[in-house]
């Protein structure tokens, strides 16, 4: 019988799996290509388990990036994928529409008499499901994950120009 970690241990793998997928696709036609792996994690409720990974490679097979899946159980989103270069490292975040709600209630502090309550997004642009890089964690902007910005972080992490 399959438990819910079970299902969002499943879940999360699909959803790399694609974005892999997505990533080959956008590198076609460029000097760059994909060579996928695997890993493992380690999560508090699942415990250990297997997850693809994607090194980016130039045109001599030198290794420019590495897709480093880290979890499904990561706060704010549905799941996260490190990209790391040699010089930094972005994050991308799996979110469903609308991303995770920010929710503050306002209250009397003596009788605990609730006088308002007020729910928003914690990120601006979540209008769609999918993998996410969070451009300012303060400002709360976040951008859909396309060929185009999948190639600036790329450049980025690596300083290889793309």
């Amino acid at each position: 019988m399959e438990t819910s970690i079970d299902s969002k241990q499943k879940e999360y793998i699909s959803r790399v799996k694609k974005l892999y997928s997505c990533i080959e696709e956008w590198l076609q036609g460029k000097s760059l290509s994909a060579r996928r792996g695997q890993s493992e994690v380690n999560e508090e409720a699942p415990g250990r388990y297997t997850v693809p990974t994607l090194t980016i490679l130039d045109e001599k097979g030198k290794e420019i990036a590495e897709l480093q899946p880290i979890g499904a159980w990561v706060i704010g989103a549905e799941g996260r994928v490190d990209i790391v270069g040699v010089l930094d490292r972005d994050t991308l975040v799996y979110m469903e529409t609308g991303g995770p709600q920010v929710s503050t209630r306002t209250s009397v502090a003596t009788t605990g008499q609730k006088i308002g309550e007020q729910s928003r997004p914690l990120f601006k642009g979540v209008d769609q499901a999918g993998w996410y890089w969070i451009e300012d964690k303060r400002r709360g902007r976040a951008h859909l994950l396309d060929g185009r910005l999948f190639m600036d972080l790329v450049s980025e992490v690596s300083d290889y120009g793309v």
